[in-house]
């Protein structure tokens, strides 16, 4: 887990609906995930057409992108807005098609309703809500409960299993962000750095000493370089000496 210190775990938004500016508002309504992170520059400059600063694509123009290359689906196919619905987080998968799960809160009269979707209803998901309403927006900690609650990281280790390749090419597997909390991507970015060195470290308690050089070269080119220095330095002491 990230040092809670570092994090202001207790920041609330005063209100979601109608406290941001226009780029904000525009940004977070958008739902395919590379339209949304090219809306900053597109809005300031004037770049691309209107319809690209839609929540939702045509399906002809969906995909138009598709063909171009598949990451530019990812997003395009979660559920539209319901009314007075807001998205407050999402994750990222970098899947084939960059799937992105999708976490809202919705205003009625007197609570404030979430829920969780993907883009695929078909399977009909069922993500747990922990809380499932709130009278006030969510503070960062209960945002941070709700996506692991939510199991919505689950893709990282899933795939790990079933692949033959190497952690640090799934550590950042799944990423998290959002336009209300500024700190929820820093926490989970953290986390997932976190989760290679757990997985190095559990390399380290069974490689033998004929797997020390192919240790090394798999940790020299692990990403963040910080963990892969730490954990390199672990192996090396760790090494058996000849002698």
């Amino acid at each position: 887990m990230p040092n809670s210190e570092s994090f202001d775990l207790e920041f609330r938004p005063r209100y979601w609906w109608g406290h941001y500016g226009l780029e904000t508002h525009y940004r977070s309504r958008i739902k395919g995930e590379l339209r949304r992170q090219s809306a900053p520059g597109d809005f300031k400059n004037g770049f691309g057409s209107a319809e690209l600063l839609e929540p939702s694509l045509s399906e002809k123009v969906r995909h138009q992108l598709g063909a171009i290359h598949p990451w530019l689906m990812g997003g395009e196919y979660l559920p539209d807005f319901l009314p007075t619905e807001i998205e407050i987080a999402r994750v990222v998968l970098k899947s084939v098609t960059m799937d992105v799960i999708s976490v809202r809160a919705r205003r009625t009269k007197t609570r404030i309703r979430y829920r969780i979707v993907d883009e695929y209803p078909e399977y009909e998901a069922d993500y747990p809500l922990e809380p499932a309403t709130s009278r006030l927006p969510l503070t960062m900690a209960k945002v941070v409960k709700l996506i692991e609650t939510g199991d919505l990281l689950n893709a990282r280790q899933f795939n790990l299993q079933d692949d033959a390749r190497s952690p640090e090419d799934y550590y950042n597997f799944c990423t998290v962000s959002s336009d209300v909390y500024p700190e929820l991507a820093k926490w989970f970015d953290e986390g997932n750095e976190e989760w290679l060195a757990v997985q190095y470290d559990l390399i380290l308690q069974d490689f033998g000493e004929e797997d020390f050089g192919d240790l090394v070269t798999r940790i020299q080119r692990a990403r963040p370089l910080a963990i892969a220095r730490r954990v390199l330095s672990d192996a090396r002491r760790a090494a058996p000496r000849s002698g």
